[in-house]
């Protein structure tokens, strides 16, 4: 079955699925139990990754095995309440991800990331196992209803004070095999403020191992641009604007409560995939699936 892909907007159901949503949920789910996949534990987290990779079964059905692999490597709980990555992140990175309850000027939620509050070498050992937790926990806080997952979110990285301690090749190829390829999250925007050399250097360094999707969505701007993608109200008040100042524990702490919600408000029935089932061919990953009667190469 051949779909256009467009761009997902937030609709004001945030816990209802369009009738086209339900059709990829449905196929997504049907392709997986094809391939012999574990597939989400609930309807609503199906409903994710399938919001994710929209028309492209295929695409999804890679990402979801990703996740799972993702899990099982670093022992992560996907149906963490955010407390324990919470309180680590306070502990361990305290002032590098700044959660916003604003918006940005497309109304999707953003992170304010300062770049010189990351120490990678609190992510020896267990650490990036940590890390790797907590970001599923914030993609769930960023996740907490459909519209939510719709939208995506943008991410502002703040290169002030940045030194080459502050980071690590390792780290980024974590964060990036985590955004990029296993998580059920859309990053639309990485905005890089006032980057030096440094950064930029760092940056094409990390280039080969992005697609061209994510490469595309990095923009390196100044300060006196970043109100041409969130309007300073938006702000929280530690970095001028008008919104409360929050700590990842305390934004896990709210929004987790909503997904939970969400979780047991989506469902899918027993709505059943159609007779004989095509997805759209994905270019990334090998193999083929079998989904009904149709193979996807």
């Amino acid at each position: 079955m051949q779909m256009e892909r467009r761009e997902s907007v937030a609709l004001g159901q945030p816990h209802v699925l369009t009738e086209e949503e339900a059709r990829w949920c449905v196929e997504l789910r049907a392709a997986l139990k094809q391939a012999g996949i574990p597939a989400p534990a609930s309807d609503y987290e199906l409903a994710i990754f399938a919001l994710v990779g929209k028309a492209d079964t295929a695409k999804s059905v890679q990402r979801v095995t990703r996740f799972n692999a993702t899990v099982a490597k670093h022992g992560l709980d996907v149906r963490s309440d955010g407390a324990a990555s919470g309180a680590w992140g306070l502990e361990f990175l305290p002032d590098y991800a700044s959660p916003s309850v604003g918006v940005d000027r497309e109304g999707r939620p953003f992170f304010y990331i300062r770049g010189a509050g990351m120490t990678p070498s609190n992510l020896a050992g267990d650490g990036l196992s940590w890390y790797a937790q907590l970001c599923l926990d914030a993609t769930n806080g960023v996740n907490c209803d459909l519209d939510r997952a719709r939208t995506g979110y943008t991410c502002v990285y703040n290169c002030e004070g940045v030194r080459p301690r502050h980071m690590s090749m390792a780290v980024s190829m974590a964060e990036a095999e985590l955004f990029q390829n296993a998580l059920p999250v859309r990053p639309k925007q990485f905005l890089i403020l006032d980057a030096p050399m440094l950064v930029r250097g760092f940056v094409k360094l990390m280039k080969p191992f992005l697609t061209q999707k994510m490469q595309s969505r990095i923009k390196f701007i100044r300060s006196d641009e970043l109100t041409n993608y969130v309007e300073p109200s938006q702000l929280a008040r530690r970095f001028g604007g008008a919104q409360e100042d929050i700590t990842i524990a305390q934004y896990l702490e709210r929004t987790m409560p909503r997904r939970h919600q969400s979780i047991e408000a989506v469902s899918l029935g027993a709505a059943q995939p159609p007779p004989l089932l095509q997805a759209r061919h994905s270019s990334a990953g090998s193999g083929a699936i079998f989904v009904g009667e149709a193979e996807l190469a």
